[in-house]
């Protein structure tokens, strides 16, 4: 329309029957009172950000506290190009872990990758690369140690995953065009599916017990009605596949990283 009429005011005012400035303040209005019957309750988080300078010049993708609360573990990307940083929370020091990828000039770069997540011991870290379709586990330690690395078969994406015990992994995985929850052992390639759905299960948490899983998810349960794009916080026991609901927000709220 914008095309035939060579003015985008009339444009808008032929599909909406509104003048721009008038469908400008209608939009506002609607979002106002979306925000508003959020939650109420939230607050931003006090302090002051204290990241060194040559994390916070690049974009951070992904952020993980080790289990003791000494060390966090930072992804930044620079144009398809990423690196796994190592922060210390004591001594404000950070150390590269890891670097791949590669720049891109006209392409808009995968974010996603790499995904990471700490051991249960805190010693060592796992990321999930991504080379050319080839998916890869790799296990850093911190200290003295050689790298461990595995392939992650059978999979078409990747969300997010964690540690479950020695040579075992919770991913939220994509198979056959669809995603769900797999218990995965590393050393045989067996994989376990817990949930098999078409919703959109991510941010995975274990509880210490090992007993329930944490999730994020788009399905229904969480609330008597769920808005479209509502997530809710569940939970799953991969022994015996029961899923629990633990919010039941039916606002349009999106949750993630639950802790």
């Amino acid at each position: 329309m914008t095309r035939i009429t060579r003015s985008v005011e009339s444009a808008v005012y032929f599909v909406t029957q509104q003048r721009l400035g008038e469908l400008i303040q209608s939009w506002r209005e609607y979002y106002k009172e979306v925000y508003a019957s959020e939650p109420k309750g939230i607050s931003l988080p006090q302090g002051s950000e204290n990241t060194p300078e040559r994390l916070t010049r690049l974009r951070n993708t992904q952020f993980r506290i080790s289990p003791d609360g000494k060390n966090l573990a930072v992804v930044t990307h620079d144009k398809g190009s990423y690196r796994v940083w190592l922060y210390d929370t004591r001594n404000k020091h950070t150390r590269l872990l890891y670097r791949g990828g590669y720049k891109v000039l006209n392409q808009i770069p995968d974010y996603q990758f790499p995904i990471i997540a700490w051991h249960p011991g805190g010693k060592r870290l796992g990321i999930i690369t991504d080379e050319k379709g080839r998916y890869e586990l790799l296990e850093l330690p911190l200290g003295n140690g050689a790298r461990k690395r595995w392939e992650i078969a059978g999979f078409t994406g990747f969300s997010d995953f964690v540690y479950a015990e020695e040579g075992k992994v919770f991913l939220s995985a994509v198979k056959n065009g669809q995603s769900d929850l797999y218990s995965f052992q590393l050393n045989s390639g067996e994989q376990e599916a817990l949930t098999n759905d078409a919703w959109f299960d991510h941010s995975l948490r274990l509880d210490p017990s090992g007993r329930r899983l944490f999730f994020v998810s788009n399905r229904p349960g969480g609330a008597p009605r769920n808005a479209e794009g509502t997530e809710n916080v569940f939970s799953i026991e991969p022994l015996n596949g029961r899923i629990r609901a633990h919010t039941a927000y039916d606002s349009g709220v999106r949750v993630s990283q639950p802790v």
